[in-house]
């Protein structure tokens, strides 16, 4: 059976629709009273049914919204009475326009109140700057006028107070370089530097012990050799460190843990030794790199003295190798005596020092003394005339001697001097034996019959025999043939004392037989 829509559902037991109910549902509306509700008529404390909770927020809710609506009125309301659409509200808007632009005018006229009182103050104070610029100004124009006045006088005064002071300032260098010579001068009479003339030749001797020429100490005691080189070393030490000089190798003086002296070098890892306890032939032929380290340090020794006598002016001393090679000699120059010569950028650079000297009277009843004029000058310890300026620079690059000559130099004079050993040596074997002696007879014979029958200009093949001198006499004779004179030859001349393809160390002797 169809129902319409005002007729109301069928409820159920609990007052909700039938379960039959399968019609669409409806839009919400207040619900019709349907009767009394079987469930809330007990007048429980709690509602239970939704039917009866429903009837009962209805009104409240209809209350709420006649409630809201009527806010909505005066909202309107409100907001037409505030607005220009009636004419008390634009009077009363233009009565708060016209207090606010009054209050903006009186702060305007308040600031510019403030201004023009800082701008008068502004105009007070530059005012007071301008009178006293002016004022400057003229103290400034009096004072040039003054200053230009008296420039020539001032520029006068300036420049005597600069010589006056690079006068003291020389005066004071000059008394510490004479006061550096002195010491020097006082160790070398301490250390009995003497010079000892001889028939033949001239020694130089330092604590009685003779420097020795580096050409001759080949065949010298090694007990000497030691001893001069310590002697050496430590006065080298001694006198640069009183000229203030730091030498090219560095000597090491003997001290508790390395009793004997020794002397590095930046280029070499391990430093020199500058004594040996076995002659030098022996060492040579023992432990030869310990021979080429012990002619390495006795090299950089004598470097040492002639760069000292080269930075001090004794040009002469250094020049070249075989001066080098006389350590006693430069030093006993170097300290004792007066150069004869000095080159002309050295006497250039020293002219302030001579202005000062010449400035300086001498003390009464003091002669000049003659000495080196560059000795305990030219320094590494102060500015006045240190080494490495420009000029000390240019006066040192003129030196062309360097360390790698100088030792190579002395390796190669002391090869020969090794290979003139053994040519002594085998000579003297010969003399003393009767079979070589024979065979240099039988050589010089057979030069004689080649004489007489007149083949001297064209030489004959010749085989060269090499000798192993023994105590006993000869040993074995190997037959070597290189057309080379040998000993007892009388061609061979010097031959004998000369080094095999240029300086070779030889071990042996050579004969000559003709066929």
């Amino acid at each position: 059976m169809q129902r319409t829509v005002s007729e109301p559902l069928p409820l159920g037991a609990n007052g909700r629709p039938a379960k039959d109910d399968k019609s669409p549902p409806r839009a919400a509306a207040p619900p019709a009273p349907v009767g009394p509700c079987q469930v809330c008529e007990r007048q429980l404390p709690k509602l239970t049914c939704r039917d009866c909770t429903r009837d009962k927020m209805y009104p409240l809710r209809y209350e709420i919204i006649s409630v809201l609506i009527g806010n909505e009125k005066l909202e309107v309301e409100v907001e037409e009475g505030a607005s220009n659409r009636s004419a008390c509200g634009k009077f009363s808007e233009a009565l708060i326009e016209k207090q606010e632009l009054e209050n903006t005018i009186t702060g305007i006229q308040d600031r510019v109140d403030e201004l023009r009182t800082e701008l008068e103050e502004h105009r007070k104070y530059l005012a007071d700057l301008k009178l006293k610029n002016q004022k400057r100004q003229q103290l400034l124009k009096e004072t040039r006028n003054v200053l230009f006045q008296n420039k020539d006088i001032l520029v006068e005064k300036v420049r005597k107070d600069t010589r006056v002071t690079n006068t003291k300032w020389n005066t004071l260098y000059e008394r510490t370089a004479e006061s550096r010579v002195f010491l020097c001068r006082e160790i070398a009479g301490l250390n009995l530097l003497r010079q000892r003339r001889k028939k033949r030749a001239v020694e130089y001797m330092l604590n009685g012990v003779v420097i020795p020429d580096i050409r001759q100490i080949y065949n010298m005691n090694p007990n000497n050799i030691t001893v001069a080189l310590g002697h050496l070393s430590h006065m080298s030490v001694l006198i640069a460190t009183y000229l203030g000089l730091k030498l090219p190798c560095e000597v090491v003086l003997p001290i508790r843990d390395a009793p004997s002296p020794s002397i590095r070098n930046p280029r070499f890892n391990r430093a020199r030794p500058l004594s040996t306890t076995q002659p030098l032939p022996q060492l040579h032929s023992v432990d030869s790199e310990q021979y080429a380290m012990f002619i390495e340090g006795v090299s950089m020794l004598v470097y040492n003295v002639a760069w000292l006598c080269w930075s001090q002016g004794l040009e002469e001393a250094a020049a070249e190798i075989e001066d080098v090679w006389q350590p006693g000699r430069n030093m006993y120059r170097l300290l004792l005596c007066t150069p004869t010569k000095h080159h002309q950028a050295l006497v250039q650079w020293s002219e302030a020092t001579q202005e000062a000297i010449t400035a300086t009277p001498l003390a009464q009843g003091k002669k000049p003394q003659a000495v080196n004029m560059f000795l305990g000058r030219v320094n590494h310890s102060s500015a006045h005339s240190f080494l490495n300026s420009p000029q000390g620079l240019q006066h040192m690059a003129r030196w062309k001697i360097t360390l790698n000559n100088v030792i190579d130099r002395t390796k190669h004079l002391l090869v020969s001097e090794t290979s003139n050993a053994e040519w002594d040596l085998i000579e003297n074997e010969i003399e003393e034996d009767p079979a070589a002696k024979f065979i240099s007879e039988l050589g010089e014979f057979r030069e004689d019959d080649k004489g007489k029958d007149g083949l001297a200009g064209s030489p004959q093949p010749a085989k060269a025999i090499p000798i192993s001198i023994k105590k006993g006499g000869i040993g074995s004779i190997p037959a070597v043939g290189n057309g080379s004179p040998g000993v007892g030859s009388p061609s061979s001349g010097s031959g004998k004392r000369s080094a095999i393809n240029g300086g070779t160390e030889v071990s042996a002797g050579w004969t000559k037989l003709k066929r």
